[in-house]
């Protein structure tokens, strides 16, 4: 009669990962919220758990005469008024069963002897998810809509194009009559430029267009035989449009949107917890289900400080 063999399912090993994840658990969740690029240029806003107010603030020096003796309070004012941010809550939910690279070409990483199994190649499949969150987390900041785009994950989250949408009668429309951002890129974003207001001049002002407008302008520049640029297609897809103080910036989340979102950074909000033990990374092997699991859990939201000083053109 042949012994029945049987395997310990405590004896899988995920020390490995999970030690990883929790001693670089802040990291990785700073990497998911701010690791895309719109969102590495936006400015950040922590401690926003739900809704949170953006607390603005504008003056008026109020210059006076001065040739006189006296005190007069009457001329400039501090306005404080505010804007609220909402992060909602997102989260990652992921399994891996690890028999499944047997017979494929990572199978060298599982290694099983005396019943014990490890589960391989630890960073390198934690850093892709992660990676992978940053291109939905980009698409959401410009993009998300919690009341348009049910069924998919960008109605986790309301993006910048939403806020600026609510806010047209504020913002200042940079579109051309008669053009179109995806055909006439650089009629279009020449006229942007005109009509920047004149306050954030000398606000390092950039324009984010998605990544095929860009290479649009690009190309119109070169027709022109606009030469005089430095561009680098393959990596920063960033230039600053000659004669002018303007930065053009391709961002991948508003790929495919044929809009243009020209304004100061600063003004731009990305409002998440980063405080709080809610925003998590987690892995684990669950013996209910023979597999390992892993979990993040983050909060992303976004708004504009100030629309009357957005540029939107399509």
């Amino acid at each position: 009669m042949k012994q029945k063999q049987t395997f310990n399912t405590m004896s899988f090993n995920v020390s490995d990962i999970s030690g990883y994840i929790q001693a670089n658990e802040r990291q990785l969740i700073g990497k998911a919220v701010t690791g895309s690029k719109t969102a590495s240029m936006l400015n950040l806003q922590v401690g926003v758990v739900g809704t949170a107010n953006l607390n603005l603030l504008t003056a008026t020096a109020g210059l006076q005469d001065g040739s006189s003796c006296g005190f007069n309070a009457g001329e400039g004012d501090v306005t404080i008024s505010k804007r609220q941010i909402v992060a909602k809550p997102i989260k990652v939910n992921q399994e891996f069963c690890d028999k499944d690279l047997l017979g494929s070409s990572l199978q060298w990483g599982v290694r099983m002897a005396a019943g014990q199994t490890t589960i391989p190649f630890t960073q390198m499949f934690v850093d892709q998810i992660v990676k992978e969150v940053n291109k939905e987390v980009e698409n959401i900041l410009w993009q998300g809509n919690t009341t348009v785009n049910g069924g998919t994950y960008l109605d986790l989250a309301d993006g910048l194009l939403t806020i600026l949408d609510a806010a047209s009668g504020s913002t200042i429309d940079g579109s051309v009559s008669g053009k179109t951002l995806a055909a006439n890129p650089y009629d279009v974003i020449s006229n942007i430029i005109a009509v920047l207001p004149d306050e954030t001049i000398d606000m390092n002002n950039v324009i984010f267009v998605g990544y095929d407008v860009y290479r649009k302008f690009i190309a119109e520049l070169q027709a022109k035989n606009l030469y005089h640029y430095t561009a680098d297609l393959t990596s920063a897809m960033e230039i600053v449009i000659p004669g002018t103080n303007v930065k053009l910036v391709g961002v991948p989340g508003l790929i495919g949107t044929g809009k243009a979102v020209a304004t100061y950074p600063e003004n731009l909000y990305l409002g998440t917890d980063m405080l709080n033990d809610k925003e998590t990374a987690d892995f684990w092997f669950s013996k209910d289900d023979d597999v390992f699991k892993l979990k993040i859990s983050f909060a992303i939201g976004t708004q504009v400080a100030f629309p009357d000083l957005v540029v939107v053109a399509e």
